[in-house]
């Protein structure tokens, strides 16, 4: 375990508990769900995309117990969250439910292609072409599934729906949060140098090579959990 460089203030600790509580009753809510919405792809993976946002806001937890200075992690993780969430949301979001099969049948579409891509490149490297012969016979039962159902859906008038850009995603589902806070988040995933800023002393024209705390960037993955939860 690494040692703590500093400790979270009360007030975090205060902050990412009303988190879990948050999430302790979105998971209690589920249980009043109509059990026979079971019957449809859509609900199913709308609830295990849930189920992984859930994992997500738990290591955010975790992080900001840990120590205040991993916020830098604690951002890319929600963005996670929030990008997960968002698509669970997007998947549900329609009274017809054959309208919902097909956008359950997009987001299949696009983890088949995923799993092509995967194998495609996996193939060239001698260490991954086992995992790649694995992830191509997966794409290949997932394409005929995605077939069978296209047909019947076909039969009710309905097709495949391709999935949105997130924001176009976020707006289809009327999220409150700004797309420009998706947008900040990511910077953390990628890797640019607006992620930096802390390094440099929260000054981009000096070279202190202090690092800030981030006590008050951890609104950023707090928030986008709570959007996560609550939006």
């Amino acid at each position: 375990i690494p040692k703590v460089v500093r400790p979270p203030s009360l007030h975090l600790r205060r902050a990412v508990q009303l988190l879990d509580e948050g999430q302790n009753q979105l998971l209690a809510a589920r249980n009043g769900l109509d059990r026979g919405l079971g019957q449809f792809e859509s609900t199913h993976d709308s609830l295990n995309l849930l189920y992984l946002c859930i994992r997500h806001i738990d290591s955010v937890i975790v992080l900001a117990t840990q120590d205040s200075v991993l916020w830098p992690a604690a951002i890319t993780v929600a963005r996670g969250a929030f990008e997960t969430c968002v698509r669970s949301l997007w998947l549900v979001d329609a009274d017809d439910p054959f309208e919902r099969e097909g956008r359950w049948l997009g987001l299949l579409d696009s983890d088949v292609e995923t799993r092509y891509r995967f194998a495609r490149r996996a193939e060239a490297e001698s260490e991954t072409k086992v995992n790649a012969a694995a992830q191509r016979e997966l794409a290949k039962h997932f394409r005929q599934r995605h077939d069978q159902i296209k047909v019947l859906l076909a039969e009710k008038g309905r097709a495949p729906v391709a999935v949105p850009k997130m924001d176009a995603m976020m707006k289809a589902t009327r999220i409150r949060t700004s797309y420009a806070h998706y947008v900040q988040s990511s910077q953390y995933a990628h890797g640019t140098l607006w992620a930096t800023w802390a390094f440099r002393g929260g000054d981009w024209d000096t070279r202190s090579g202090k690092e800030l705390s981030g006590e008050q960037s951890w609104n950023v993955p707090l928030g986008l959990c709570r959007s996560a939860l609550v939006d």
